[in-house]
């Protein structure tokens, strides 16, 4: 089923840390894990340590926070994460999120990348359904170009 309602995102604040470290992990505990092992305190230190709200958007709908995207713009906009709450998923949140930056780059001429981990099968075939293109890869990571 997808939604027909629009999302709004809002940049984050300090108030949003413990909502976006808990969409993280929910959304990235099991590729983590299969990857690296996921160690609690090694992750959540890392994240006390990284955390910063610039270029940090909570995605609303339904006047809830649904999920968080962070993205950077420079010659290029570059979506750096993108996670939507488990019960959020499948509903075309996150595709229309990805709508929205992709006609934002369209407008302004600039080319839209994004990431995602290779064991995340299901991402890499919706950015590669909404026409991006795999450009490079690391030991864990795809990298897309639109």
């Amino acid at each position: 089923m997808h939604i027909n309602k629009k999302h709004s995102l809002r940049l984050a604040s300090e108030d949003d840390k413990e909502f976006v470290y808990q969409t993280i992990k929910s959304g990235d505990f099991q590729y983590i894990d299969e990857i690296w092992g996921w160690d609690e305190a090694k992750q959540r230190s890392l994240f006390d340590t990284e955390f910063n709200t610039e270029n940090v958007y909570v995605i609303m709908f339904d006047e809830k926070s649904v999920g968080f995207c962070q993205i950077i713009r420079t010659n290029r906009i570059y979506i750096c994460e993108l996670h939507l709450s488990s019960k959020f998923r499948g509903l075309g949140i996150g595709s229309s999120v990805l709508a929205e930056i992709i006609t934002e780059g369209k407008s302004a001429g600039l080319p839209v990348y994004i990431g995602c981990f290779k064991n995340i099968i299901r991402a890499r075939r919706l950015y590669e359904k909404i026409g991006f293109s795999l450009i490079g890869e690391t030991e864990t990571h795809y990298e897309l170009k639109l």
